[in-house]
């Protein structure tokens, strides 16, 4: 059983809004706030405390039971090992909050890395899934690709 402090903390490291995890876990805004707000174990519905503990370990988080590796103690969270990746899930299965957020991560590790991005393509699409694209985005290295 995973407590509310665990779940704030779950959430907070992967950087995602509470209505985002709401969606992905199937359960209302309101239901995760209550969660959130929770000292000690969830109390809920058995499915939507599931739900919510099971897509935030398909996201790589693994939860610490107390007295679980180690020797203080005191239940917590952290990352699996191999965390799994965006990229992993085919874009159309993503939010646009997901997306955006990968976005943000990539760009991040790109500057990280000495890259930089010139954004040269403008991608748009209207309610009925027509998609405009002007020429296509390029990454560069600072020293030229060297």
């Amino acid at each position: 059983m995973i407590s509310g402090e665990q779940l704030r903390a779950a959430r907070a490291m992967l950087r995602i809004e509470q209505t985002e995890l709401a969606q992905r876990a199937g359960i209302s805004v309101e239901t995760l706030k209550r969660f959130e707000g929770t000292e000690g174990p969830l109390r809920g519905r058995t499915e939507n405390v599931d739900s919510v503990a099971a897509t935030l370990e398909r996201a790589g988080i693994v939860f610490i039971s107390e007295n679980e590796g180690s020797a203080r103690g005191g239940e917590g969270v952290r990352f699996a090992e191999a965390r799994p990746s965006l990229l992993d899930v085919p874009a159309d299965k993503l939010s646009n909050e997901e997306l955006e957020r990968h976005l943000r991560e990539v760009e991040d590790e790109m500057r990280k890395r000495g890259l930089t991005v010139e954004v040269e393509a403008i991608y748009s699409a209207d309610q009925g899934g027509n998609v405009s694209v002007t020429e296509p985005t390029r990454a560069k290295s600072k020293d030229g690709g060297r």
